[in-house]
């Protein structure tokens, strides 16, 4: 993005073009492999280096504080840099700092692979789920008859219609997936939050050009169209605060 960034903006090229596209690209792939397992992967250093108990469970409530509030820091100040960096040099820059600034977490954090605690997946989650949901709607009709007592050993109680397949599948294999389920009913509603959440780097900025950002009472203090949505974040602390 840097480089796309570099030519002026009247003097669009294929090159930026290319280089735009490409940088999207590497964006979209490094996020969706960064952020399902790096807080997975944190969390196999404290689980698999540390026996159970108080302390344990204490470092791992500290190390995902720690994480979270590196995140959410991170994000808040990079939203309030960033835009002066745009604004006072150009988008190059703007791009460029953060771009150093992963190169350099990224080089840290391959300077210590030696010590990590590495492990390797297991199973394909996708497919355990797609079994299990597909034997239980197809043996469902055995449950609390002869035949589940036949291949079971006991009667298993009809309380869920995902018990079924518990005829071929590991009674815990089954009950997470059943909890899987009860846990997406309640997010259903989570792709609306996100839909309108995401607008605050598109539609937020959009508006907020279109705003004066001066605030006479803090020195003259001009917001950035892409610093509005840190301001109104602050201003929704505050005010439930």
């Amino acid at each position: 993005m840097a480089l796309a960034a570099v030519p002026p903006s009247d003097q669009a090229s294929v090159f930026t073009l290319y280089c735009t596209v490409i940088a999207l690209g590497f964006i979209a792939f490094g996020t969706g492999g960064i952020k399902p397992c790096v807080s997975a992967f944190g969390g196999d250093q404290i689980e698999w280096s540390m026996p159970d108990g108080e302390d344990k469970d204490r470092v791992r409530r500290k190390f995902f504080s720690l994480y979270y509030f590196a995140i959410n820091a991170g994000a808040f100040i990079s939203t309030i840099l960033t835009p002066i960096l745009r604004e006072d040099m150009s988008y190059a820059v703007a791009f460029a700092v953060p771009a150093f600034l992963m190169i350099f977490a990224v080089f840290i954090f391959w300077l210590g692979r030696k010590s990590y605690i590495d492990r390797p997946p297991e199973g394909n989650i996708f497919s355990i789920v797609s079994l299990v949901t597909t034997d239980a709607f197809q043996l469902r009709k055995y449950v609390n008859t002869s035949d589940m007592e036949a291949s079971k050993g006991s009667k298993v109680a009809n309380k869920h219609w995902l018990d079924a397949a518990k005829l071929k599948h590991d009674d815990d294999v089954v009950e997470d997936v059943k909890m899987l389920f009860q846990v997406l009913v309640v997010l259903l509603p989570a792709p609306l939050f996100w839909a309108l959440s995401d607008q605050q780097s598109s539609k937020w900025v959009f508006q907020a050009r279109e705003m004066d950002g001066c605030l006479p009472w803090l020195g003259g203090l001009v917001i950035q169209p892409d610093q509005m949505q840190v301001f109104f974040v602050i201003v929704w602390i505050l005010y439930y605060e």
